[in-house]
């Protein structure tokens, strides 16, 4: 009797899951011949546990900004901070804003534990730190570089090249040290408490003294310098825009119209939409100042001549004097190392690296672009026949009192929180502490035009403020914080003898400064 053809379909279809079935066995064996030792029979199903997990770097937010960190963060990209679980974890869930974003957290690498790698663990790991240590140290030259290198050419030429480029080095020697007894402040401070330490510099300072006065006056002195540095910034827009107009206009006008432009922007813009127009300005200032330098280079007349010639000032000690703080407060950039020990998971030997690195380019930059102008190689005259100069010296005054004023703003903002929401006009921070911002320094600048010297607000930021708050008060927490955690390993060595050293020669210094001060003004 022949099948009928109800049953020929329940024999074909028995036959397709007896198939179905004895190759599901067959891949199971074979996947685990793959993955286990011969004779090994271990129950390989484990209950996924939620692990709570950090995706880092994040983006700073406004509060924490200090200086340009914000700027030159938001150029290289980050993440909000996220939390999550494994299970909520999906690769490409998370969306750098750039490519060294993506790199940093190794975005770029496959997120599948057990995915085949063309490289072994090992060498996964060491490139995925030195991908964080390069991106970290790219951070730290851009909060570096700023408007200052506009003078610096003419600083140098008073002392020479040859003396100039011995004091730039000497500067970065110093503010290395500093910002490597900072990092040993925040690494110890994470291993003691086992929390993140504040991105701010005030908050972390406060912490770390344990004062609360001693935010008070750290807040003043910050206020000190960022006042001197926009008032610096005003007086560079104003002798600019008076230079690109044939001398036409009186600086002062000039300056007094940028700053009101500036005060608008800070009452009526958020902060994340000036740290966007912040972030392309640092791109067009590292655009220009690359177009400008490398051919600059190849255009010096006579590079040995250039080295070797000496100062055009009849005093080599008195022009030393002069520059030595404007050559220090170019290489600052002590504000965001709470940051950068953040970023590198206080990892000892990438926040070094990070740190050494990030703080050498912009000196092998400055030094580059002296050795370029007093060479003849590049013209600093602005105006439509140099578009490069021009954009260069724009994007670095723009930047950086966009930068500062963004700064104070907030200070003045966290002293009377209430009445600053209360008197806001726009999105942005509070009317009076935006013209408390810009109105200080714009009388400050507009005295600078009437003849003085515009560098002088960077002297006396350099002679006094950021000594103060980034060598006298960095040593006074490691010292304080050594003495009460004797069983952590110092970053910096020589134990409490290195850091007196340390202390002493900041004070020697703003000492030094002042008593020249002192004779310059009786003489």
């Amino acid at each position: 009797k022949k099948p009928s053809v109800v049953t020929k379909k329940r024999r074909k279809k028995k036959t397709m899951k007896a198939m179905r079935t004895t190759s599901l066995v067959t891949l199971l064996v074979t996947a685990n011949a793959f993955q286990s030792p011969v004779g090994e029979r271990r129950d390989r199903v484990r209950p996924r546990q939620p692990v709570e997990r950090t995706l880092e770097p994040w983006r700073l937010s406004p509060s924490d900004n200090e200086g340009s960190l914000g700027l030159s963060n938001s150029l290289l990209g980050g993440f909000g901070s996220i939390k999550a679980s494994q299970d909520d974890i999906v690769p490409g869930s998370s969306r750098p804003s750039s490519t060294l974003s993506a790199v940093a957290i190794g975005s770029l690498d496959s997120a599948e534990p057990n995915s085949q790698s063309l490289i072994s663990d090992d060498a996964g790991v060491r490139i995925r730190g030195l991908q964080q240590v390069l991106t970290t140290a790219l951070l730290i030259t851009g909060n570096t570089v700023g408007a200052s290198a506009l003078v610096l050419p003419e600083v140098a030429s008073h002392t020479g090249f040859a003396v100039s480029t011995g004091m730039l080095g000497a500067a970065y020697v110093v503010n290395l040290i500093s910002g490597l007894v900072l990092a040993e402040v925040a690494i110890k401070q994470h291993e003691a408490h086992g929390e993140d330490v504040q991105s701010s510099f005030k908050e972390f300072a406060e912490t770390s003294l344990e004062s609360p006065s001693a935010a008070s006056a750290i807040s003043a002195v910050s206020l000190f310098i960022n006042m001197c540095v926009m008032a610096f910034d005003l007086s560079k827009a104003g002798s600019l825009g008076s230079d690109m107009m044939g001398h036409s206009v009186d600086p002062a006008i000039l300056a007094g119209g940028f700053g009101a432009i500036m005060a608008g922007l800070g009452v009526t813009q958020s902060s994340e939409k000036l740290s966007g127009v912040g972030s392309c300005m640092v791109a067009v200032l590292f655009t220009a100042f690359a177009s400008l330098l490398v051919p600059g280079l190849a255009q010096v007349h006579d590079p040995l001549g250039t080295i070797l010639a000496p100062g055009t000032s009849s005093s080599l000690l008195d022009s030393m004097t002069e520059a030595a703080p404007i050559f220090l407060t170019t290489l600052i950039y002590q504000n965001i190392v709470p940051s950068v020990t953040k970023i590198l998971d206080y990892d000892r030997q990438k926040t070094t690296a990070a740190i050494a690195l990030g703080s050498f380019l912009p000196l092998a930059m400055y030094v580059a672009w002296c050795f370029a102008v007093m060479g003849g190689g590049v013209d600093t005259h602005v105006g439509l026949g140099s578009p490069c100069m021009t954009a260069f010296s724009l994007a670095a005054v723009f930047g950086s009192t966009l930068g500062s004023l963004m700064s104070i703003s907030e200070e003045l903002d966290s002293f009377g929180k209430k009445m600053s929401e209360s008197m806001k006009v726009g999105k942005g921070y509070s009317l009076p502490s935006v013209l408390g911002a810009v109105g200080v320094p714009l009388a400050i600048a507009c005295y600078l035009l009437q003849g003085a010297d515009g560098s002088e607000a960077l002297k006396i930021s350099g002679s006094f403020g950021s000594p103060l708050l980034y060598g006298i008060v960095p040593v006074l927490m490691a010292w304080t914080q050594r003495q009460k955690l004797e069983g952590l390993e110092n970053l910096v060595p020589g134990g409490m003898g290195s850091l007196g050293l340390v202390g002493a020669a900041f004070g020697a210094f703003m000492m030094n400064e002042g008593v020249t001060n002192v004779m310059h003004m009786l003489s």
